[in-house]
């Protein structure tokens, strides 16, 4: 009984002692304003809720975006160094879990994709621009510089406007092309699309034809702008074709290492980072036709360096596949050689459909 009562007064010392100790501590707990739980870092532990105030200035809203779109931190630069330098290093670390020190692929590949298809419009329009402003105006029919014509396609016919001609020399003799538009309209009504509804699909073919028709005839009566126009128009368009032609080279890549035993998106990925590289070699050989425009004097030492940049094109690709999958050097040969030959006839193939669309929806 005396332990008993012994115990009771321990106990009663203790709880009279702590609320006085946390009282003095006035220990504050941050909760999550979504379920309630407290909160031990910047992410809810119960429902995943970033802790965030939605209540900021702009500016700080549209750093936090333009950081997450670009990802303009350590790891853009370091994924870069990497994608160029490590041929299928990237591939391998995001496969096997370390993800968080570098760009996820498919973000790397759009970025840099969309941000290279601007830089060519964008050095486009300053181009023709600057050339429309050097140009002699045209006279209208009683002797003064006419107005722009009117068109349904201002902003494309501002950025074309005024290109030189010489680039495009062969295409004059377009006008005496000998094309029978009745064969290819045969062409267009005998195509079957069994998912449309028939209203629908008939409503789509006659779009389409008469679409051709309205092309072929300003491309007969001038070929050099027509084609100017539809080719810089079509580029917007080149990063979505190669995003639906990637998928048939990992399928590919997939094929040739079924032993291997992976799983198709290691494939899928490695060729997301593969793609990028081409990209981020495209941007290193427009900036070196920029310095040799600019430069004329070290053109020799440029298409030096550019003939390097090229060879290590050649022999990166190779490297990524032998160090991704582990594969000895003549089966990685042998695989390079033959799923290059292979994706560049599904790429002809599919740039053809691809122009055919284009040209129907021009």
């Amino acid at each position: 009984m005396g332990e008993l009562t012994a115990n009771e007064t321990e106990a009663e010392a203790e709880a009279e002692t702590r609320p006085r100790f946390e009282a003095d501590v006035n220990v504050e707990v941050t909760r999550c304003a979504n379920c309630g739980v407290a909160l031990l870092g910047q992410y809810c532990s119960d429902c995943g809720q970033e802790d965030r105030e939605v209540r900021r200035p702009f500016w700080r809203i549209l750093s936090q975006l333009l950081h997450a779109i670009f990802e303009l931190d350590g790891r853009v630069y370091r994924s870069l160094f990497f994608l160029y330098t490590r041929p299928g290093y990237l591939s391998g670390e995001y496969v096997n879990g370390r993800r968080t020190r570098y760009t996820p692929p498919l973000r790397m590949f759009l970025v840099l994709s969309i941000s290279f298809f601007l830089m060519v419009s964008i050095a486009g329009s300053l181009n023709n621009l600057r050339t429309a402003e050097t140009a002699p105006a045209a006279l209208g029919a009683d002797g003064n510089p006419s107005a722009p014509l009117s068109s349904n396609r201002p902003i494309q016919d501002f950025l074309n406007a005024g290109a030189e001609d010489e680039n495009l020399e062969g295409l004059e003799g377009l006008e005496d092309l000998d094309i029978d538009p009745q064969q290819v309209l045969e062409v267009l009504r005998g195509i079957d699309l069994p998912f449309l509804p028939a209203a629908t699909e008939e409503r789509l073919k006659t779009l389409a034809i008469d679409q051709l028709i309205a092309n072929y005839n300003d491309m007969r009566e001038n070929p050099g702008a027509f084609f100017r126009d539809f080719f810089s128009q079509s580029l917007e368009y080149v990063t979505i074709f190669v995003l639906l032609m990637m998928p048939l080279l990992a399928l590919v890549q997939w094929a040739f290492y079924l032993f291997k035993g992976r799983y198709y998106i290691e494939h899928f990925v490695l060729t997301l980072h593969n793609h990028s590289f081409l990209i981020l070699t495209a941007y290193l050989l427009a900036v070196t036709g920029l310095f040799a425009s600019l430069l004329p004097v070290l053109e020799g030492f440029i298409d030096w360096i550019d003939f390097v940049i090229v060879i290590w094109a050649i022999v990166y690709l190779y490297l990524s596949l032998k160090n991704f999958y582990r594969s000895g050097y003549f089966y990685s040969g042998l695989v390079y050689v033959s799923a290059s030959l292979i994706y560049s006839a599904l790429i002809t193939a599919g740039f053809t459909i691809f122009l055919v669309i284009a040209f129907l929806l021009y």
